[in-house]
């Protein structure tokens, strides 16, 4: 079980939500009534990480929501709350070119 607060945005329209429970593929969100199924979300899970969701059911002010791709988790089982950054390997470096 899970809480934490996130903003939904559908076409603009900003609302607040809290996450109850999350896994890599989806959620379930507390705070919005009667969301229709098959309903798209911009989910803002932190300030850096935002994710589309879809809405799989509805009932009364809870949401289930199918992340249209997964989710990454740490080895605790707590998902990310920024995109992973790609870990180079020792010896592989940035190719720097001089402009102008």
């Amino acid at each position: 079980t899970m809480l934490r607060k996130v903003v939904l945005d559908h076409g603009g329209e900003r609302y607040q939500g809290t996450i109850r429970n999350i896994s890599s593929s989806g959620a379930m969100i507390e705070g919005l009534w009667n969301v229709p199924t098959g309903t798209t979300f911009d989910i803002q899970i932190s300030e850096s990480r935002s994710i589309r969701g879809t809405t799989r059911w509805s009932q009364q002010d809870r949401i289930g929501v199918a992340f249209a791709e997964l989710l990454e988790l740490d080895e605790t089982g707590r998902f990310l709350p920024s995109a992973p950054r790609a870990v180079r390997k020792p010896g592989e470096g940035i190719l720097l070119r001089k402009a102008g």
